[in-house]
């Protein structure tokens, strides 16, 4: 019965305890916290402009990819097309919740435009005609190993067509 009893006060005790650190201030949540501190927030990706002159917006979508080493990543619904992409415009803004990740335009997954800049950034708003799509990779110095998870990659888009 007395064990019983001393259980019970420590349990209590206990709840006590947490409630009152939960209660305290940032500064103590701080010290609490594993590392000593809590993460800055990743980067927002840059606004998408209102309008862009000689164009109406068509589309819009977003979605997620995950990065991973040694492979290029792209979102599977992205909505590039082939007849008459050279007069679209497509707006992509991302942010990678990791670190900086390498971007390239593609035709597709396999046909990456080598003509294209390699822009490498935590963050970004990619512009290209209709006919790419961006292509994610790990960066160079991230080694470990084919098929790692390097980061995940929130993405938006938007899709502009010629005005008459």
């Amino acid at each position: 019965m007395r064990t019983a009893v001393i259980a019970v006060i420590a349990f209590l005790l206990g709840v006590a305890l947490t409630i009152g650190v939960q209660r305290g201030s940032p500064q103590q949540l701080l010290r609490l916290s594993a590392s000593g501190t809590i993460p800055s927030p990743p980067p927002t990706a840059p606004p998408f402009p209102v309008a862009m002159p000689g164009y109406r917006e068509a589309d819009q979508g977003s979605g997620s990819i995950r990065v991973f080493s040694g492979i290029g990543n792209v979102l599977p619904s992205f909505p590039h097309t082939m007849n008459g992409c050279g007069t679209g415009v497509t707006l992509v803004r991302w942010r990678s919740l990791r670190g900086p990740v390498v971007v390239r335009l593609a035709y597709s997954p396999e046909t990456v435009l080598t003509s294209s800049p390699e822009i490498t950034g935590d963050h970004g708003l990619t512009r290209m005609d209709n006919c790419a799509q961006p292509i994610f990779f790990a960066p160079a110095n991230f080694k470990a190993g084919a098929g790692a998870i390097y980061s995940d990659v929130p993405i938006e888009y938007t899709v502009w067509w010629p005005t008459p």
